[in-house]
């Protein structure tokens, strides 16, 4: 929703701040009472991306470029014991970070391939300690891209990201959205397995049929004037 307003209130070239801050009111009193700590940083993200379109256009994309980079900037730095003890003040406790280090291991155990989509679950816990919490609650891999390199290694997550990536990929004035899902999924699928979801198969799936249909749009429409000229 705060993506979809802000979209427009940019496309449209005026900035209604009342509806601004209301919409950005109501979101961090939603994540506060909700404890979404994701959704908080997310948000932050989506905002300095506002932000930075409305000051600096010429270089808005290659700002984006750089700033969805940055989750997989971050699964490289939680390799360092001193980032993943940062990491487990911040999320208070070590679940995750279990988690990241074995599926890390396996994932390098084939890396190009992977070890079959459909059986990433499978893998994980016969790799898990049958004592811990994660073993005991069926814990998923709690990052997309750690469940796409487990099932079908670089290959598969080289696709996903193409696709993602071709889909986002908007007009001048239809930068902004695209640009909010791409980095909506790009971070969501840093601390969710975010596809294995009805939540997030659906915004995908619903996204990616919105922007193919927009480009189709375009260029007919771009055909048009080439053929009125």
């Amino acid at each position: 929703m705060v993506a979809i307003i802000w979209h427009y209130t940019f496309i449209n070239r005026r900035l209604n701040f009342l509806i601004f801050f209301i919409v950005l009111g109501f979101s961090w009193a939603m994540f506060y009472f909700t404890g979404a700590k994701s959704s908080m940083f997310i948000n932050v993200v989506l905002l300095v991306l506002f932000l930075i379109q409305k000051m600096w256009t010429k270089k808005a994309k290659l700002i984006t470029s750089i700033m969805t980079l940055l989750p997989i900037i971050i699964m490289l730095a939680l390799s360092s014991t001193k980032v993943q003890g940062y990491f487990i003040k911040i999320d208070g406790e070590a679940s995750r970070i279990r988690n990241y280090t074995i599926n890390q291991k396996l994932i390098l155990e084939k890396p190009l391939f992977g070890h079959g989509i459909g059986n990433e679950f499978n893998i994980m816990q016969k790799n898990r300690g049958e004592n811990s919490w994660e073993y005991k609650n069926g814990y998923n891999a709690h990052n997309q891209y750690f469940h796409i390199l487990l099932g079908g290694g670089l290959v598969l997550l080289a696709f996903y990201i193409l696709v993602i990536f071709y889909v986002g990929n908007g007009s001048s004035n239809q930068f902004l959205l695209p640009s909010y899902f791409v980095l909506i999924v790009a971070y969501v699928c840093l601390i969710e397995s975010f596809f294995e979801r009805h939540h997030g198969a659906f915004f995908t799936t619903f996204f990616i049929c919105l922007f193919i249909g927009w480009n189709k749009k375009l260029k007919m429409h771009d055909a048009q004037k080439r053929t009125d000229q």
